[in-house]
């Protein structure tokens, strides 16, 4: 008796138990995780994101800073997340979690429902008799083909999803203010008077430069004005002289 008991008690415990499981797909969820760190060096944070497992949907990095948007497969997630948390100082973290299992429930419904459709709109199409009648059956069975075809590609997205994690991660490199330099009075002279050297010998080349720049095309400019003037002068100076000549030899 006290077995039958026991055998009806274990049978109640798992009926009970059974409608409280949920799907594989109802459990299924959709996770972002962004984080931002302070590192002493950019380059090494760089080398050490870039071992981690995973690979890199897009990458910007400047002098001071490098953004990341990595995918990471969801086994890995965790790893990675201690990783970077050993690379710098956290200066913000977040993690945004989403469920894509009643989602995932209707887009199947839906692919269930268009490929129904689709193997009755072709044994419709094979018992068709005229042409009318198969364009018309044609074209409605492209359009559930699309349309069944976009639900598949949306749960293949979402699929992937539930299997990786987005990373946004971003790497800003501590910045540290230069140490002065105390100058001493001898030094603090000899670099004002390099100072004034240099500008001196800057002015001196700029007034060359300034000088060969105007001085050149002025100076053949004048050589072809010269030459130009000395050629007139000589042909009046022979034009003048020939009616000369010719007075004298009437006289």
């Amino acid at each position: 008796m006290k077995r039958r008991m026991a055998v009806v008690c274990l049978i109640v415990l798992f009926l009970l138990a059974v409608p409280m499981q949920v799907s594989a797909d109802a459990r299924r969820l959709g996770q972002r995780y962004s984080v931002t760190l302070l590192v002493e060096c950019l380059d090494t944070a760089v080398e050490a994101m870039r071992a981690l497992p995973g690979f890199d949907l897009y990458m910007s990095i400047s002098q001071y800073e490098a953004h990341y948007v990595r995918q990471v497969d969801a086994v890995f997630f965790r790893h990675a997340q201690a990783v970077l948390r050993d690379v710098g100082e956290v200066m913000y973290e977040q993690e945004h979690v989403r469920h894509l299992g009643m989602e995932l429930m209707q887009l199947d419904t839906r692919i269930t429902v268009l490929t129904q459709e689709m193997e009755r709109l072709t044994l419709l199409m094979a018992a068709s008799t005229t042409i009318d009648v198969l364009n018309a059956v044609d074209i409605q069975l492209t359009h559930v083909s699309r349309d069944r075809d976009w639900h598949l590609g949306r749960r293949n997205v979402l699929m992937n999803e539930s299997q990786t994690v987005a990373m946004d991660i971003t790497l800003t490199e501590r910045w540290v203010p230069a140490e002065r330099e105390h100058l001493t009075f001898g030094r603090r002279i000899r670099n004002s008077f390099m100072g004034s050297w240099n500008g001196l010998t800057r002015m001196g080349g700029d007034l060359v430069v300034l000088l060969a720049r105007v001085g050149l095309p002025l100076m053949i400019w004048l050589a072809i004005a010269g030459t130009i003037t000395l050629v007139v002068v000589r042909v009046t100076k022979k034009r003048s002289a020939v009616p000369m000549k010719g007075v004298e030899a009437h006289e």
